[in-house]
Formats: C-alpha cells, sequence, structure tokens
C-alpha cells in the first residue's frame, strides 16, 4: 500500500527577480519535477482562475500572482506546496503630456498647466528642461520663462524598474507683448515715413494696424517697417500703432505730429490768385466803360462853330 505523498520540486527561471521590488522584467517559465515512482498528476491554479493539469513549462503574464500547487498520485496521496507570490511586469510605462492654456497658430500666449501622467499607480515620472538637469516630476509645470521655444523632455519609471524611452515636447510660448518704440520723417508735401524697426517681440510681431489720425487706417506685415501716408491737410495728428505678435499679444504706440502741406496745393493757389486777378480787371474795365458812358450822357451837345460865329 502507498502512503507516502508525492515530492514535487518547482524550478523558476531566470532564478531570482531581474527587476526592482521583486518584480521579473521578462516574463519567467515555471517547470515543474515530481519524484514519486508511482504515475502522479500535478496541478496548479494562477490566482483565482481554473485548477489546470501541468502538461509543460508554464509562462506568465504581467501581474501579481500567487500560484497553487499540488500533486496527486494513483493511490490518492496528495502534496500541497505553499503559495508561490511572483510578480511580473514586462511593460515599460506610457507618460501622456498634456498642455492647458491659450494658444493661437501654435504659440502659446498663457500656460496654466503643463501636466505629465501615466495610466499606472507607483509610476515615477521624471522631466528636464532644454539644457537643465532631470527631476522628479511632482505636479505642473510651466516654462521656465516668459517667452521664446522650450524642449521639454520627459518619461517614466514603474516599480518594476521598466523605463519608457524619452518623449518630446516643444513649447513655443510668448505671454509678453511687443515692445519699444515707434519715430517718423517727414518730408515736404504732407508725407510722413513711419519707423517701426524700433518695435520688438523675442517671438516676432506678426502685423501692424496703423491709424494716421485723419480717418485712414492700414493694417501693414510686420516686413513693411517704413510704411509712408501722405496728408492733404495742414494740421496736427496723432498716429496710433498696434503691433500684433504670433500669439495674438497686443501693444499700443503713438506719437503726434504737425503737418503743413502749403506747398502741396501752391500752384493751384496762385491759379486761383490769377483768376481772381483777371475777373477783377474785367469787372474793373466794364465799371470804367459804364462811366464813361454816363459823363458823356450828361455833357451838353456841343454849338455848332459857323452857327456860333454868324451869331
Amino acid at each position: 500500500m502507498d502512503s507516502r505523498p508525492p515530492q514535487v520540486k518547482v524550478e523558476i527561471d531566470p532564478e531570482r527577480p531581474d527587476g526592482k521590488n521583486g518584480y521579473y522584467t521578462e516574463r519567467p517559465t515555471l517547470r515543474f519535477y515530481c519524484n514519486d515512482t508511482s504515475p502522479t498528476t500535478i496541478f496548479y491554479r494562477v490566482d483565482e482562475g481554473p485548477v489546470k493539469t501541468v502538461k509543460g513549462p508554464l509562462t506568465l503574464d504581467d501581474g501579481n500572482h500567487v500560484l497553487m500547487i499540488y500533486a496527486e498520485d494513483e493511490a490518492g496521496n496528495r502534496y500541497t506546496l505553499p503559495s508561490i507570490r511572483i510578480r511580473v511586469d514586462t511593460t515599460p510605462p506610457e507618460v501622456h503630456c498634456t498642455v492647458s492654456g491659450d494658444a493661437e497658430g501654435g504659440i502659446y500666449r498663457r500656460i496654466f498647466s503643463i501636466d505629465l501622467f501615466t495610466e499606472e499607480m507607483g509610476d515615477t515620472i521624471y522631466y528636464r528642461w532644454d539644457g537643465e538637469p532631470a527631476r522628479e516630476y511632482t505636479g505642473a509645470l510651466r516654462p521656465p520663462g516668459d517667452e521664446g521655444t522650450y524642449t521639454l523632455y520627459y518619461w517614466g519609471e514603474d516599480e518594476a524598474g521598466n523605463r519608457c524611452p524619452e518623449d518630446v515636447m516643444i513649447i513655443r510660448y510668448d505671454s509678453e507683448a511687443p515692445r519699444g518704440s515707434v519715430d517718423y520723417t517727414e518730408e515736404r508735401g504732407g508725407k510722413v515715413t513711419l519707423l517701426l524697426d524700433g518695435i520688438t517681440d523675442g517671438m516676432g510681431v506678426e502685423k501692424y494696424v496703423i491709424d494716421y489720425g485723419d480717418g485712414t487706417v492700414r493694417t501693414v506685415p510686420a516686413s513693411e517697417k517704413t510704411p509712408t501716408h501722405t496728408y492733404r491737410r495742414t494740421g496736427s495728428y496723432t498716429i496710433t500703432v498696434k503691433a500684433y505678435d504670433s500669439a495674438g499679444n497686443e501693444a499700443t504706440f503713438t506719437v503726434g505730429i504737425v503737418v503743413g502741406v502749403m506747398d502741396l496745393y501752391l500752384p493751384h493757389v496762385i491759379g486761383l490768385i490769377l483768376i481772381i486777378i483777371a475777373v477783377l480787371a474785367a469787372t474793373l474795365v466794364i465799371y470804367l466803360r459804364r462811366q464813361r458812358e454816363i459823363l458823356l450822357m450828361e455833357i451838353p451837345e456841343a454849338i455848332p462853330l459857323e452857327r456860333g460865329l454868324k451869331d
């Protein structure tokens, strides 16, 4: 009569966890051995799954597993091994990056937060800005400056030590409006040339909207640094220049000018004066002729000379 339970041995390859915190970062393979001389069947169960018969090596997938293993021979003798706990994690984390803010044309004018996150608890996220050392992520980020193009590198590592490849996000950030000043030059005839090269912006000016103060409003591209305008009337004017950068930030600049445009109309004025003189001259001629006629009408008719001598 056989009353001895079978003896079972389990070998795990790799023999020890190759990751951190007791994790296998490559799938472990279990092999089962029994030294009983009588036919013996080995059974196992992974976690809360069904009991299965061992038919060869067993390879475990990712997860925190609890294995129950026992063997039973033909006589019904059973041997149960203590539960085996195996932690397997072969998948590196995936880090996501989101930027919350106002953007225009791919450039952020305002950034409320830059958030990094993974789907798994226990993952550690690292990041660094271009040219700066790596840091552990602990909360929402902001660009290291107020204006410019910034490169954010980020990656993650899970509890098992799996590390994902470094990812990159390029952030164009412009929270400041254009700055500087506006100047001008004036030529005879009311022609004014604005000098806009004194307006600068870290990310570049995109356009100017110019109100010349005489009802004329023009929009010019940033490439046009010396727009011109000709005034039709003498007077004082306030020129208003609104500069917009690529992020939509706006700055307003004003400059006051006094324009004299008399020489622009001098030929017309001279012509008008000549016309007035001609009209006055013609009027004077008519007047003199009329006065002569009146005088002639008032003088008595002359007595013939011969008649006077006879009398």
